[in-house]
């Protein structure tokens, strides 16, 4: 690719628009050009977050999961910028990009972006914006999807208190068993929906650490009082 078509792709990316001829330069001499062959995994998922790549030519498929049955997510092509938050952030690889024809990709490294920081380059800091966005608004799809989540959880609990209330009849309690279930099959549904929103892969340690606070918190223990009094009204019968 000549010089000149580089300098182009990628001032037209969502993440350069609007920089200098110059800024597009110091950027484009900061990385390097490579040309993958059909099959090549550009990034992969839970690696290390070291460089942006952006795809200059050719498609790829962006897949989350097990290797041995990955979910494709999407099909992108010329332009898109891929792994952007891993140039501000030490962050592990939240999915898998595989090249589904021969590509040309620009690659960026998480090192030659912060030497464009420390030289005071406007080119560097003026990437940092359009990378917060992105951040941002992955931020504002987890807070509505946790106002979901909590939202079910509250219904949850109103569904629990009708236990107390009820005549204990047994069509009664079949039925409110059964709009239960739903709603427990409406909540995983909504955390399977964060979980790929967001693609956060959770350190385990971190994650046992939460799950211990969680259960300590006093939203737990009402949550349990009523579970445990549910058991119990089983058991009466």
């Amino acid at each position: 690719m000549q010089i000149d078509d580089l300098y182009t792709r990628l001032s037209e990316t969502s993440l350069l628009q609007g920089f200098s001829g110059d800024e597009i330069q110091r950027i484009a001499n900061a990385g390097y050009v490579r040309e993958v062959e059909a099959g090549t995994v550009l990034m992969a998922e839970g690696s290390d977050s070291d460089s942006l790549i952006v795809l200059l030519e050719g498609e790829a498929e962006v897949l989350k999961g097990k290797v041995s049955r990955p979910h494709r997510l999407a099909i992108v092509g010329q332009g898109t910028v891929l792994g952007e938050i891993g140039l501000l952030l030490e962050v592990p690889r939240t999915g898998t990009v595989r090249a589904i024809s021969p590509c040309q990709i620009f690659v960026l490294h998480r090192n030659a972006f912060l030497d464009l920081l420390d030289e005071g380059h406007s080119a560097g800091f003026k990437m940092c914006l359009p990378i917060s966005k992105v951040l941002a608004a992955r931020l504002q799809g987890l807070t509505d999807e946790v106002v979901k989540i909590l939202a079910y959880n509250d219904a949850l609990l109103d569904i629990l208190d009708l236990f107390h209330k009820h005549d204990r009849s047994r069509d009664g309690t079949d039925q409110i068993r059964d709009v239960l279930l739903k709603r427990a099959e409406t909540l995983r549904a909504r955390q399977d929906e964060l979980r790929k929103q967001l693609c956060i892969e959770i350190d385990q340690d971190k994650k046992a650490r939460q799950v211990a606070e969680i259960t300590k918190s006093e939203y737990f223990q009402k949550l349990r009082k009523k579970v445990k009094a549910l058991k119990n009204l089983g058991e009466d019968r």
